[in-house]
């Protein structure tokens, strides 16, 4: 690449300079564009200098890039070595001038993750090995999945130092849980060690570990341990559907697309794993209509074949257009009761609330029309409990400054149809509660599911608007990774008036995270 074409590329990043196309971030890029520019540039001085100068700033791009650049700046520009052994001893000095030290939080300056300084002490070792005592010290002091992330990068330190950072990764496959295994055995592979990554696979396997996604594309992999890949990312296949099979209506590469892109061979294995799914009767219906679908990767006729199976079954495809489920019917009387229980909670809640707890922060909303409920249920599929709906027709939105023990807040009703969706979305079919009577009878996740808060992380309240046949409709019911943890709540009635109950016992205190609590 001429210095013009550097200079045309380089658009917020120098290390554009060294890249014709593609991602700064990609450090194997850029290292590879540096190398072609130092050995076209020989003996031009200016270009190599120029060269050094993007390999400075690209040892700023995470610590995880830092020991292959540093490696590269020895071979490349070696001129740059001091200048790059003092810009990592300040970092390592003072990491509030590392610009990839992760802070802003009081519980990270007093908790700096293991990975930044190991990352920083390999790269300063191989530009001077006076650093290699802290190196070794720090590799031997990680905990079991820095020390599985970090391998590679220890592995450059030299022979002795790969088969140190081997000797741990099988430590850890051995006897780690699964988050660190997975880990390990990427870095084998990463290393080449072919043997030892499919040993590794194969006894993670008989630990029942789940490992998918290890190579990418698939069939690059080296056939030494591709036999073993195929046989882990079919079994995680099975274990978690909503993982690993393309959501209809897109394109996407998948465990199905990406194990039969290895070869014909392969391709009645997959049907196989495909078909296990579409027959099993404990599988979430979203999922066995997916692998209905994605067996049309091996021909029209089995994905044909395996959705009149369905139908035949009675299996409802959740994506099918459908009318709206209704909520139980009231008489006319009946609902005027409910909107005058609900009115009269809310009235001793509110007053309660501003008489023992002024300074507790309350955020209620104004009324939700009636043409919001409904537009809410149509997005849903389903009615909303009478009582809800009499609910929000006072406040739309429920809220407050701090946790209320016992009591659900709840986000606009116009939020509620995306919370849903982000919740289904994010479930995977695979739980480890006990089916029940009262909630569900099979496993995985639910459509009548409504998290009442989105973006609440692995733990939520919901609104159950398909109960199983003891349950009532309007539950409310505590997911825990998608598990539900039983009925926090009979319905939203009988969640108001326990909190005015409890309000008007004065069984809360305000306590010093802003909580209220009960006594």
């Amino acid at each position: 690449m001429s210095t013009d074409a550097m200079g045309a590329h380089a658009a917020v990043c120098p290390a554009a300079r060294l890249l014709p196309q593609g991602s700064v971030r990609d450090t194997g890029a850029v290292l590879a564009g540096a190398r072609a520019v130092v050995a076209e540039a020989r003996g031009d001085r200016q270009r190599r200098a120029e060269v050094g100068e993007v390999l400075l700033h690209v040892l700023t791009h995470g610590h995880d890039a830092r020991p292959r650049v540093a490696e590269a700046i020895t071979v490349l520009t070696p001129e740059q070595v001091p200048a790059a052994r003092a810009l990592l001893a300040g970092y390592l000095a003072d990491r509030n001038v590392d610009p990839n030290a992760l802070r802003g939080d009081p519980w990270w300056d007093e908790n700096p993750p293991e990975h930044e300084r190991l990352y920083t002490l390999v790269a300063l070792t191989l530009l001077d090995r006076s650093y290699l005592g802290a190196a070794e010290d720090a590799y031997r002091a990680v905990g079991a999945h820095t020390a599985a992330g970090t391998a590679t990068a220890y592995a450059l330190l030299g022979p002795e130092h790969e088969s140190e950072a081997v000797a741990r990764l099988s430590s850890v496959i051995a006897d780690e849980p699964a988050g660190s295994v997975v880990g390990a055995v990427r870095a084998l592979l990463t290393l080449g060690l072919d043997a030892d990554a499919a040993d590794a696979v194969r006894a993670c396997m008989t630990r029942g570990v789940v490992l998918a996604g290890l190579v990418r594309p698939l069939n690059t992999a080296s056939p030494r341990v591709l036999p073993d890949l195929i046989e882990a990312e079919l079994r995680a296949l099975m274990e978690t559907p909503g993982w690993h099979l393309a959501e209809r209506g897109k394109d996407d590469p998948d465990t199905a697309s990406e194990v039969l892109s290895c070869g014909a061979e392969y391709g009645e294995r997959v049907a196989a794993a495909l078909w296990q799914l579409v027959e099993s009767d404990v599988r979430e219906p979203e999922y066995r209509w997916r692998a209905a679908v994605r067996l049309g990767l091996l021909s029209p006729a089995e994905r044909e074949r395996a959705v009149g199976f369905l139908e035949a079954a009675g299996v409802v495809d959740p994506e099918a257009p459908r009318g709206m489920v209704g909520t139980p019917a009231l008489a006319e009387g009946e609902w005027v009761e409910v909107q005058g229980a609900v009115a009269a909670a809310w009235r001793r809640i509110e007053l309660q609330l501003a008489e023992r707890f002024p300074q507790f922060a309350v955020h209620l909303g104004g009324p939700a029309t009636p043409a919001e409920i409904a537009a809410c249920e149509a997005e849903l599929g389903f009615g909303l409990p009478p009582a809800f709906v009499a609910s929000c027709l006072i406040h739309r939105s429920v809220g407050f400054g701090g946790w209320v023990t016992r009591m659900c807040p709840h986000d606009d009703i116009r939020q509620l149809p995306e919370n849903r969706d982000g919740q289904v979305m994010m479930n995977d079919g695979w739980t480890s509660d006990t089916p029940d009577d009262e909630i569900r009878q099979d496993r995985g996740g639910r459509q009548g599911w409504v998290p009442l808060v989105g973006d609440t992380g692995t733990e939520c309240d919901v609104l159950d608007l398909e109960p199983a046949a003891a349950g009532r409709y309007g539950q409310i019911v505590n997911l825990d990774h998608g598990c539900p943890n039983g009925v926090q709540s009979p319905g939203w009635l009988e969640l108001l008036e326990r909190f005015a109950d409890d309000l008007e016992a004065d069984r809360y205190v305000l306590d010093q995270d802003s909580d209220l609590t009960l006594r």
